[in-house]
């Protein structure tokens, strides 16, 4: 035991150097520099964490009204982009602490929130599992219209949003259920 200590310490200050451990982001005190230099690297996971670290210390805030500020639209792109990419098991992991975080508020919820639930139920519907489809679509169905509309600016030191993550937009917005009140 006492040696497979060290040899994991070596390990992870290995990987740690070539950057290749992502965790660090999710920390407590995360940095927007630190975000932005993962988002911008390609490390979508990276900065989707540190952007939900900043959200929960309070350094992303979804606004008020019809306008989405740029933190929050960071937080989306940071979202979207790691949706993308994630396999169907690990998607879960991603798109949970959003629908979390955001479905309590009161008033408007940021377009983030709506879409994670549509992600949710395109996650449902590749396992087959019509009863879990339906229960996010009657969600969405519940907020859509307390919804700010969806925002994606270009945000000033940050790569735009990837050819992959739009069609993942696409795709995930494509399948949004005609609701009763429309």
């Amino acid at each position: 035991m006492k040696r497979a200590i060290p040899l994991l310490f070596a390990i992870v200050t290995g990987l740690l150097a070539l950057g290749t451990v992502p965790a660090a982001a999710a920390e407590p005190g995360a940095s927007w520099s630190q975000a932005k230099y993962c988002f911008n690297r390609g490390d979508y996971r990276c900065a989707y964490d540190a952007a939900l670290m900043l959200n929960l210390e309070g350094r992303i805030v979804p606004g008020k009204g019809i306008d989405t500020p740029a933190g929050m639209v960071f937080l989306q792109m940071a979202f979207t982009e790691a949706a993308a990419r994630a396999k169907p098991k690990d998607l879960a992991e991603i798109v949970q602490p959003v629908i979390r975080r955001f479905g309590h508020e009161a008033g408007r919820k940021p377009f983030l929130f709506g879409f994670a639930v549509l992600a949710d139920a395109d996650m449902c519907k590749g396992r087959g599992n019509t009863s879990c489809v339906e229960g996010f679509q009657s969600v969405y169905c519940q907020v859509k219209n307390e919804l700010v509309p969806a925002s994606w600016p270009t945000l000033q030191g940050v790569n735009p949003l990837s050819d992959r993550a739009k069609t993942y937009v696409r795709k995930v917005m494509a399948s949004a259920p005609t609701c009763k009140s429309e």
